[in-house]
């Protein structure tokens, strides 16, 4: 998916062996990468695909404004939008993040969005390899 993204950066790394539902993890990630372009488009977006210790990591990061403290409680709830002035400029129904949480749910996994420290968004998924 984004085969023509140049600000779509992807690195893997170590033993990445799952049994995993591939139309899924890829819809999961269409939902992560898609997000990250749309609400950060002037920086890069990056994806990250890590083996290790009987998981799999995959981590979308984007250097955007960011989500609000007070709103990442919110995240992963359906039909949420984070800034609901921005519907008509971005599109989207709220539930790409809802979607992305029950599918790496259904593996097994977590989705959580991590504190960057500053701006930007980080979601990172664990599922378990096995």
């Amino acid at each position: 998916f984004f085969p023509h993204e140049p600000r779509l950066h992807i690195q893997c790394s170590g033993e990445v062996r799952a049994r995993l539902d591939v139309a899924r993890i890829h819809l999961m990630l269409k939902n992560l990468v898609g997000n990250a372009l749309r609400y950060a488009p002037e920086g890069p977006v990056e994806l990250t695909l890590v083996g290790r210790d009987g998981q799999v990591n995959f981590r979308v990061r984007d250097y955007g404004p960011g989500i609000p403290a007070e709103q990442r409680a919110h995240i992963g709830e359906p039909f949420y939008r984070s800034d609901a002035s921005r519907t008509r400029e971005t599109g989207g129904t709220g539930l790409g993040l809802y979607l992305a949480r029950q599918l790496a749910r259904a593996h097994g996994g977590e989705l959580v969005l991590e504190d960057t420290g500053g701006a930007g968004a980080l979601f990172a998924v664990t599922i378990p390899a096995a």
